[in-house]
Protein backbone atom coordinates (compact mmCIF):
# COMPACT_ATOMS: atom_id res chain seq x y z
CA UNK A 1 0.00 0.00 0.00
CA UNK A 2 1.14 3.24 -0.56
CA UNK A 3 0.82 6.54 1.32
CA UNK A 4 0.47 9.73 -0.67
CA UNK A 5 2.23 12.70 0.75
CA UNK A 6 -0.09 15.65 1.40
CA UNK A 7 1.49 18.62 -0.02
CA UNK A 8 4.68 17.80 -0.18
CA UNK A 9 5.49 17.98 4.02
CA UNK A 10 7.38 15.86 6.29
CA UNK A 11 8.32 15.10 10.14
CA UNK A 12 11.23 15.68 11.11
CA UNK A 13 13.26 16.08 14.02
CA UNK A 14 16.16 18.35 15.39
CA UNK A 15 18.63 19.57 18.29
CA UNK A 16 18.97 23.23 18.92
CA UNK A 17 22.66 23.52 18.47
CA UNK A 18 23.11 27.38 18.64
CA UNK A 19 21.03 30.62 19.85
CA UNK A 20 22.06 33.50 17.76
CA UNK A 21 20.29 36.56 19.92
CA UNK A 22 21.60 39.78 18.48
CA UNK A 23 19.27 37.95 15.07
CA UNK A 24 16.67 36.01 16.70
CA UNK A 25 17.62 32.80 15.31
CA UNK A 26 17.59 29.39 16.27
CA UNK A 27 20.35 27.32 14.57
CA UNK A 28 19.49 23.57 14.69
CA UNK A 29 20.77 20.46 12.82
CA UNK A 30 19.14 16.57 11.64
CA UNK A 31 20.58 13.43 12.14
CA UNK A 32 22.63 13.79 8.87
CA UNK A 33 24.10 16.97 10.53
CA UNK A 34 22.33 19.77 8.07
CA UNK A 35 22.18 22.67 9.44
CA UNK A 36 19.07 24.77 9.54
CA UNK A 37 17.83 27.95 11.37
CA UNK A 38 14.66 29.58 11.96
CA UNK A 39 13.76 32.85 13.89
CA UNK A 40 12.14 33.52 17.03
CA UNK A 41 14.62 32.17 20.61
CA UNK A 42 11.62 33.06 22.97
CA UNK A 43 12.27 30.37 25.27
CA UNK A 44 14.41 27.76 23.09
CA UNK A 45 17.91 26.78 24.24
CA UNK A 46 20.91 24.33 22.94
CA UNK A 47 20.20 20.84 23.30
CA UNK A 48 16.25 21.45 23.12
CA UNK A 49 14.65 18.70 20.70
CA UNK A 50 12.83 20.00 17.81
CA UNK A 51 9.46 18.16 16.11
CA UNK A 52 9.66 20.23 12.87
CA UNK A 53 6.63 19.83 9.51
CA UNK A 54 8.85 20.92 6.53
CA UNK A 55 7.74 21.15 3.47
CA UNK A 56 9.44 19.60 0.55
CA UNK A 57 8.27 22.04 -2.42
CA UNK A 58 7.76 18.53 -4.50
CA UNK A 59 11.26 17.75 -5.04
CA UNK A 60 11.57 14.78 -2.65
CA UNK A 61 15.19 13.81 -3.32
CA UNK A 62 16.20 17.25 -2.91
CA UNK A 63 16.53 19.16 0.79
CA UNK A 64 18.35 22.40 0.06
CA UNK A 65 14.97 23.53 -0.98
CA UNK A 66 12.95 22.81 1.76
CA UNK A 67 11.21 25.08 4.17
CA UNK A 68 10.60 24.95 8.12
CA UNK A 69 6.68 25.06 8.11
CA UNK A 70 6.28 24.21 11.84
CA UNK A 71 8.52 23.72 15.01
CA UNK A 72 7.23 22.40 18.53
CA UNK A 73 9.74 21.84 21.28
CA UNK A 74 9.93 18.02 21.83
CA UNK A 75 12.44 17.81 24.70
CA UNK A 76 15.67 17.78 25.98
CA UNK A 77 18.88 15.76 24.63
CA UNK A 78 20.41 15.76 28.05
CA UNK A 79 17.16 14.52 30.03
CA UNK A 80 16.22 11.91 27.21
CA UNK A 81 20.10 10.54 27.54
CA UNK A 82 19.60 9.67 31.52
Amino acid sequence: MEIKQEHHQYPIAFVVSELEYQVDAVHMLDANDHEWVFIGIEDWCEGDLVAAIMDDHGTPDYVYDDDIVQVRYAGWVNRWMQ
